[in-house]
């Protein structure tokens, strides 16, 4: 007889289940400057729980908005699912956005904490952060190069 596995309820449930299977295997390999890393399954898991229980401490409720300004890379998947672990939404902003249309949707989704990639894009968005109404979100860099 074949044991069922139960159907995954949500995304994270799916994700979260797929790494549990494969603590010690690399889930995730990407390129950082030269070198080639590795993220294996126990450690990605890990990641995403310890950024959702922050955003938790930092307020994040059910229905939040929290803003995702980056390229791709494992930092982003890493908020989006712990940012969906809280039950917050998910604001992707395209990093070659321009300026006025990074304002408008930061104003546009009250997001109230904004990750973004690195310093550059940061110093390149600043006028759209600074021109939100109502409170500003409460930004973090992913690279602080």
């Amino acid at each position: 007889m074949q044991t069922q596995i139960p159907m995954p309820r949500t995304i994270n449930d799916l994700v979260l289940d797929s790494l549990e299977r494969r603590p010690n295997s690399s889930v995730v390999r990407y390129r950082k400057e030269k070198t080639w890393l590795d993220i294996t399954g126990s450690e990605l898991r890990e990641r995403i729980r310890n950024l959702a229980l922050a955003l938790n401490k930092a307020g994040i409720k059910p229905g939040d908005r929290v803003a995702i300004l980056a390229e791709s890379c494992p930092d982003w998947a890493i908020a989006d699912y712990a940012i969906l672990m809280c039950g917050a939404v998910t604001v992707p902003i395209y990093p070659t956005q321009a300026v006025e249309q990074v304002g408008f949707i930061l104003r546009d989704s009250a997001a109230r904490i904004l990750f973004i990639s690195n310093q550059k894009q940061l110093k390149r968005v600043q006028s759209a952060i600074d021109s939100a109404s109502g409170e500003a979100p409460r930004i973090i860099v992913f690279d602080e190069k």
